[in-house]
């Protein structure tokens, strides 16, 4: 995924409608719980923020932290998150852009990528980017 200017202008708002469409309510405390899927799920949101607005690290995380705040986090505070977040970044998006690694990881990314897409491509077709 690359850089897509329309999105980038509407980031905070785009990025809020999406995880309040996608993600359950139970996300984080399966995140917290160290389930595999919603931690793939979790990199994989942010490595398509970061992918398409081309963001910091830090304004990356803070996207995903606002866009998911009212629905999943909680109490969690940002550096809470923050720290979480980029254990799993760490550990999980490095892992899945090996070949051969860990495959059931790549097949986690790539699956949500495509649901990723269709929603970006949904928008597209509303004029919402």
């Amino acid at each position: 995924m690359t850089f897509v200017p329309s999105i980038y202008e509407k980031r905070h708002e785009f990025y809020l409608n999406f995880a309040n469409e996608f993600f359950t309510k139970e996300l984080w405390e399966k995140v917290l719980d160290e389930d595999k899927n919603a931690c793939v799920l979790l990199c994989a949101f942010y490595s398509a923020i970061k992918n398409r607005c081309n963001t910091s690290v830090k304004e990356t995380s803070e996207i995903v932290y606002n866009s998911l705040k009212s629905k999943c986090l909680k109490d969690e505070t940002y550096e809470d998150f923050y720290k979480i977040l980029n254990k799993h970044n760490l550990n999980l998006g490095f892992k899945a852009n090996i070949p051969f690694v860990n495959s059931e990881l790549k097949k986690g990314f790539d699956a949500f990528e495509k649901i990723y897409l269709l929603y970006e491509t949904k928008m597209h077709e509303k004029g919402v980017i």
